[in-house]
Order: C-alpha cells, then sequence, then structure tokens
C-alpha cells in the first residue's frame, strides 16, 4: 500500500470515528430531553399546563415585616429557604412579571421545634393563628386600582413590590390542625383564606405537600411565611422544590 491509500485510509478511518461520535452525541441529547419533559410536565397533565421548579434565591424575594411584630429570621442556602422563628412573623414576597394562572402547588418542607396551636378550633383563632410554614398565592383583584388609604405599612408595601393589584391572598398550609381540604378564613381579615393540606414524609425527614386548585388561580405573586408571634412558639422551617403547574393563559 502506497502513501497516498495509507493518507485516504487514515481520513476515512477519522470520518467515520467523527460521525458515530456525532449520532452518538445526537442520541444522547434526544434522550436527555425527552427525560427533562418528564419531569416537567407529569402524566396525565393538560398539554397546555407547564410546571416549573421555582428558584429559591434571595435576590428574587422581598422581605416584609409587620408593624410591631419582631420579624423571623430568613436565610437562603443551596436552593432552600431557612426561616426561624421566635414569638416572631413576616413573610418573603415574590411577585410575578405576568399575571400566572397557577392550578397546582408542590413543595417540600419540614421543622423542628414547638407551634403551640392546641387543636382546630385554637387554630382558626387570633390566638392560635400561627403556621410552621405558609405558601400564599396573591391573588389578582378585579380592579385595576385599588385604594390604599389607611391600610397597614405591610400592604402598602407589598404593592409597591407587586406589578399588578391584588386584594385576596390564598394560604396553604401543611402540617396543620385542621384537617386536609378544610377550608376557612383567617381570623384577622376575610379576604384571606386559609387551606389545610396533605403531607407525606420521606425517609430524609423532609415531608411533600401538594394542592390541586379546582379553576386556575389568578395569580400576581407568592408569599413564603411562618410565624409563631401569637402562641409565643420557637422553631426552625424549611423549605424547597416549589413547584407550580399553570395554564398556558397567562397575561
Amino acid at each position: 500500500m502506497n502513501y497516498m491509500q495509507v493518507k485516504k485510509v487514515i481520513l476515512w478511518s477519522v470520518l467515520l470515528g467523527v460521525t458515530s461520535l456525532l449520532c452518538i452525541s445526537c442520541i444522547l441529547n434526544n434522550h436527555e430531553n425527552q427525560e427533562s419533559l418528564k419531569q416537567n410536565v407529569s402524566s396525565p397533565r393538560e398539554l397546555d399546563s407547564t410546571v416549573i421548579k421555582l428558584k429559591l434565591s434571595e435576590e428574587l424575594f422581598t422581605p416584609i415585616k409587620f408593624k410591631r411584630i419582631k420579624p423571623n429570621r430568613f436565610s437562603f442556602r443551596d436552593d432552600r429557604i431557612i426561616v426561624k422563628v421566635d414569638h416572631s412573623a413576616s413573610f418573603l414576597l415574590f411577585p410575578f412579571e405576568r399575571i400566572t394562572n397557577i392550578k397546582r402547588v408542590q413543595f417540600d418542607w419540614k421543622s423542628e421545634g414547638l407551634l403551640k396551636v392546641e387543636d382546630a378550633v385554637h387554630e382558626a383563632s387570633k390566638q392560635g393563628d400561627d403556621a410552621f410554614i405558609r405558601v400564599g398565592l396573591i391573588l389578582k383583584s378585579k380592579s385595576d386600582f385599588i385604594d390604599l388609604f389607611g391600610s397597614p405599612q405591610w400592604i402598602r408595601k407589598a404593592a409597591e413590590v407587586l406589578n399588578h393589584s391584588a386584594d385576596r391572598v390564598v394560604f396553604l398550609l401543611p402540617g396543620a390542625r385542621n384537617a386536609p381540604g378544610k377550608r376557612w378564613k383567617n381570623p384577622f381579615s376575610k379576604k384571606v383564606e386559609m387551606i389545610s393540606i396533605p403531607s407525606k414524609d420521606f425517609e430524609s425527614g423532609w415531608k411533600n405537600s401538594e394542592f390541586q386548585f379546582e379553576s386556575p388561580q389568578q395569580t400576581v405573586g407568592l408569599m413564603i411565611m411562618a410565624d409563631g408571634d401569637n402562641t409565643e412558639s420557637s422553631f426552625t422551617s424549611e423549605i424547597q422544590n416549589l413547584m407550580i403547574e399553570f395554564s398556558a393563559e397567562t397575561k
């Protein structure tokens, strides 16, 4: 075999090798994309729905305090939020750029310490209105103008952060004294609805909670809250893997 023939053989070998690598790469990329689709759209979900995992980083949230109430201590670590409650109450606010029709909320949480809520009746009263963790949906108001004159400072502060007008909140409460599925009005405001949701235990100590709404909720932002001011409770709660499913009909 002369020099030119050897050169051709080498070139063909290199070409075949590159082609094989490209084919393998295409197959692997397609497999990864399919796996990603399976993780983000759980069957059986509607085709017009999207499931996303929210990034839990400090720059996306605004802390809001209540007047004359000691605030919680929030920290962010490894895409999770840690909140230390010591006879305190405050929340983190995450404003949405667009109005989002949320259909389902899912998250992992855990807590250490004592929440001094006695029972379901106590929980629904002003004296027992505390929780290990609350995930709140801030709902769009019917009117684009909300008169905030005379409103508490924390409401005015929240309105400054939000990109759309809002006048109601729905709180999802895992680990509540009321049975899962139970709804009640917040004792401090009729515009705040409380929903007790179930939890599933993991061996790691984390719990998983999920709630599916009967109809999509027009949401303009999320609240992450824990409180122990009314019951003089002290505990530490954590939340991670916060996911929302929403319909494609966003504004």
